[in-house]
């Protein structure tokens, strides 16, 4: 259980047995290229009132990967700053949060200010995904790469992403009720065979809007 403000100065790794708890209000400060690496489950009890912060404040990289889980994930008002692709050893992947084969919720969160990586999130090989009432803004790359996962994109904001906003490899998801504006690419990018439905979302000031390839 994490509460109040947790400083993270080495990469920490929970095994498939263990279910990470972190209280509202906390604090997570990644320093010198610290990671959290969790094989259990992870829930981020954050409200309106007390959101989580979870960021690194030393210019270094620090990620947070959730792979194989054993349960579960649910993450609520929680903020995700400052963070970069994960590089520790023999881990490495391309975005500053990532969920591989974990189910997830993920609600009235924001991401912004990823400092390396191509994507702030990143879903993988994941039967059901959830995202709602979440903001994405100033991503270096995509905001969110969803490769071969099943989910929705619900009530959530899309604004200064550098490259594109939402994109899907063969994945069957939704996209309703997002707002989107202000993309160096694409607003949604369906390709590998996805099926995607989006549905009441409006993309402006985006070099491409909607774009389906490879077979999608």
């Amino acid at each position: 259980i994490y509460d109040g403000l947790i400083n993270i100065n080495k990469t920490l790794i929970f095994n498939e047995n263990e279910f990470i708890l972190i209280k509202e209000g906390s604090k997570l400060n990644f320093k010198n290229n610290a990671n959290l690496i969790i094989n259990g489950g992870l829930e981020i009890r954050g409200t309106k009132s007390d959101s989580v912060d979870i960021y690194n404040s030393d210019s270094s990289k620090s990620s947070l990967l959730v792979l194989n889980a054993s349960f579960n994930s649910l993450i609520s008002y929680t903020n995700f700053y400052s963070l970069s692709s994960l590089s520790e050893s023999f881990w490495k992947n391309t975005s500053a949060v990532t969920f591989y084969n974990s189910n997830v919720k993920i609600s009235n969160s924001k991401f912004f200010k990823n400092v390396a990586g191509d994507d702030a999130l990143n879903i993988v090989n994941t039967d059901h995904f959830s995202i709602d009432n979440c903001n994405f803004s100033n991503i270096l790359f995509d905001g969110i790469d969803i490769d071969f996962s099943d989910g929705i994109i619900i009530n959530s904001i899309f604004s200064k992403i550098g490259n594109d906003a939402i994109d899907f490899s063969g994945s069957n998801s939704t996209v309703s009720n997002c707002f989107i504006n202000s993309i160096g690419d694409k607003g949604v990018s369906a390709g590998e065979a996805s099926k995607v439905i989006v549905e009441a979302t409006s993309v402006s000031e985006s070099k491409f809007g909607i774009v389906s390839k490879d077979l999608s």
